[in-house]
């Protein structure tokens, strides 16, 4: 499921805007829970509206870290709120930490499957698949900016692909990462190790350089003997954003997007995807 929504300068009043929303519906979920012949399905849907309200605090919340503050600060890699007897914690990762499938080259698809695959496939088959098939929807359409993976789901239509290999790149696949290599400070060390020529000396330099608070792209690449040209010298400016929100005596809900800076409001992001629970990313 996708939904496109945009948030601006006044989206960020939005915060304030849904605490207030989760607390009046805590105060109201009390108040029918105390009335005679308050039903069940009364409950149950108030705690969606009040899980719904910290998922959208939670996301208004990531917007205002990311691209409201110093735009050369290192964004936080999570955010705890409390929130009209609700709690949310948001995740946030560049979405550069994962391998884009419609502009990787083989090199680093054969890096992807050997460091996650499912195993059906050699790396090198699996990249070629991915290639030729990426190819071949384009040569159908020449005329078209068609990006031939919309989602990480669309593995299933490469040939000799598989569910397994789908449900084992979900997490590090991704169609949001135009430049096409990996930040070396969000991609997973086993990815990095996977790639041709990386040497233990950087993945034990590279692993030293993360535990740094602040750590920036430019020192990484100081302490690196010969970095791989598929590690990216700048973030993507593309974020992932996880959400789990939980209110009291309700069931935890859990939502993601994938949020970039607004081309036509510098101080807002619109959302390039959402996802809700199980969906496939």
């Amino acid at each position: 499921m996708t939904r496109a929504r945009h948030l601006g300068d006044d989206g960020y009043v939005m915060v304030a805007a849904l605490v207030f929303v989760a607390l009046f519906a805590s105060l109201a979920a009390s108040t029918l829970s105390s009335t005679a012949g308050a039903g069940a399905q009364a409950r149950a849907g108030l705690h969606q509206s009040r899980s719904a309200a910290l998922i959208d605090a939670g996301l208004a919340s990531a917007g205002y870290a990311l691209f409201a503050g110093d735009a050369t600060a290192r964004p936080p890699s999570s955010i705890d709120l409390t929130l009209g007897g609700g709690m949310v914690r948001v995740t946030i990762e560049d979405e550069a930490g994962r391998v884009d499938l419609n502009v990787a080259d083989e090199e680093l698809l054969a890096a992807l499957y050997r460091a996650f695959g499912g195993g059906r496939l050699q790396a090198e088959s699996f990249a070629q698949a991915v290639v030729s098939w990426r190819d071949t929807i384009r040569e159908k359409w020449p005329a078209t900016a068609v990006r031939p993976f919309r989602h990480v789901g669309d593995l299933l239509q490469v040939p000799g692909t598989a569910p397994a290999d789908v449900d084992t790149l979900l997490h590090h696949a991704t169609v949001f990462n135009p430049q096409g290599s990996i930040d070396p400070l969000s991609a997973p060390l086993r990815l990095i190790a996977a790639l041709p020529g990386t040497t233990q000396a950087d993945l034990e330099s590279l692993a030293a350089a993360r535990l740094v608070p602040g750590a920036t792209t430019e020192a990484v690449f100081a302490r690196l003997v010969d970095p791989s040209r598929h590690l990216a010298r700048n973030p993507s400016g593309i974020y992932r954003v996880s959400i789990a929100a939980r209110v009291e005596s309700g069931h935890p809900r859990e939502a993601s997007a994938v949020v970039a800076a607004s081309e036509a409001d510098a101080a807002g992001f619109g959302i390039l995807a959402w996802y809700g629970e199980g969906a496939r990313r």
